[in-house]
């Protein structure tokens, strides 16, 4: 079983580091041509529907992986998915609109284009749990890739006038093109919305949902509070170095999602295997922490140029961090997919308070090495939360 899950976990990571250099290349070029305030500014446009598509989710993704274990119509099952994301996208629709509309951080337009993103993108994301549950990882990582190809294709294409609206319009063009034949659109032909049903669902999605959204919170608030405090300038500095630490964790996020559905039959991975899994991210993190350390000026002053040269600190700070990262993987993944979720949902809250509480009063203080800090702080919480709740599950 471990070989199998390093194995298909090992392709989805391959075709993942393929979109992720090909976003690295992006990365680049964008980052070179833009000032750090404009680079910030894209940052925090992807970051809006990032966050919005994550936390309309709903964990549903979680709960259909998690109910086709052990529920034989697989069908109803999805149906029952789809009714629910229906309902949190039309909350999350309206959410944003409003919020566009009364912040007026981006034009009209732009405004307008952000939210008809989030279509395509709800389609995307969602069928990310039926993929993984069909062991079909590698169309998730060819979506990306697809992605990725059509988004620097379009950066090329308009090298001299880049801007966010031609970057914004670019996003929505590879996200609808993605849908089109990544989306199983066989089953919506017998789908009937059913908000009864949608709600039933919700609420027993709600245990991931709430996880997940504290998750992201966790590993996005810093970029919210950053740009909402110090500026889009600094955001613009900090992400270049975040980008790194997001491209060196596609492994253990690769892990952890193939890692899940086995994880949630009771019995399928004993604490030995577990321990070995662990023992081999380990080793891997610590030979990708090192790589980032001793990189971490190529990569920032010398590649993006001397106006990202505080990135620098910044990555070498991640590299601690992208240890940590390997080292939970499997075993948060364990965590949220056993009976004790619930219990360690509070600890998981408080550990993200403690993370965002620390943003608000360090960043405008100390600036973004600070965020950078509060990461690795939280991070090694989060590893002493994890250890204690495994012990406990094999232990019962």
């Amino acid at each position: 079983m471990t070989t199998q899950l390093f194995k298909r976990s090992g392709r989805y990571f391959v075709g993942l580091l393929i979109s992720k250099a090909l976003n690295l290349i992006l990365f680049v070029i964008v980052a070179k041509l833009l000032i750090p305030a404009d680079f910030g500014s894209i940052i925090y446009y992807s970051t809006i529907i990032t966050l919005v598509t994550v936390i309309a989710d709903f964990g549903t993704i979680q709960w259909y992986q998690k109910h086709t274990t052990f529920l034989a119509n697989k069908t109803k099952v999805l149906h029952s998915m789809l009714s629910a994301r229906i309902v949190t996208f039309g909350i999350s629709f309206l959410v944003v609109g409003l919020y566009l509309l009364v912040s007026q951080r981006f034009s009209l337009p732009l405004s307008l284009l952000l939210l008809f993103t989030l279509i395509p993108e709800a389609l995307l994301s969602i069928f990310d749990g039926y993929y993984l549950e069909k062991k079909q990882p590698l169309r998730i990582s060819i979506k990306q890739i697809t992605r990725s190809i059509i988004l620097v294709v379009c950066v090329a294409i308009f090298y001299s006038n880049l801007s966010l609206e031609i970057f914004a319009l670019a996003a929505f063009v590879s996200a609808t093109l993605n849908t089109l034949w990544f989306v199983p659109w066989k089953y919506f032909k017998s789908f009937l919305f059913d908000i009864k049903q949608a709600i039933k669902t919700l609420k027993q999605s709600s245990q991931y949902a709430l996880l997940i959204t504290t998750s992201y919170a966790y590993s996005r608030g810093d970029s919210l509070i950053i740009e909402n405090t110090i500026g889009s300038a600094a955001l613009g500095i900090y992400s270049a170095g975040y980008r790194y630490l997001e491209g060196l964790s596609l492994l253990p996020t690769a892990l952890a999602q193939n890692l899940f559905h086995i994880s949630a039959k009771k019995g399928s991975l004993s604490a030995g295997q577990l321990a070995k899994i662990t023992a081999v991210m380990a080793g891997l993190g610590i030979l990708a922490g090192a790589a980032l350390f001793l990189s971490s000026d190529l990569l920032t002053t010398i590649l993006l140029g001397p106006q990202y040269s505080q990135a620098g600190t910044i990555v070498r700070i991640f590299s601690a961090v992208i240890v940590l990262f390997f080292v939970n993987a499997p075993l948060s993944t364990v965590v949220q997919s056993s009976d004790l979720l619930k219990k360690f949902i509070p600890w998981g809250i408080a550990n993200t308070l403690a993370n965002l509480a620390l943003n608000i009063l360090l960043i405008p203080m100390y600036g973004v090495v600070a965020a950078a800090f509060v990461m690795l702080a939280t991070e090694v919480c989060g590893l002493i939360l994890n250890l204690i709740f495994v012990k406990k599950i094999y232990t019962k």
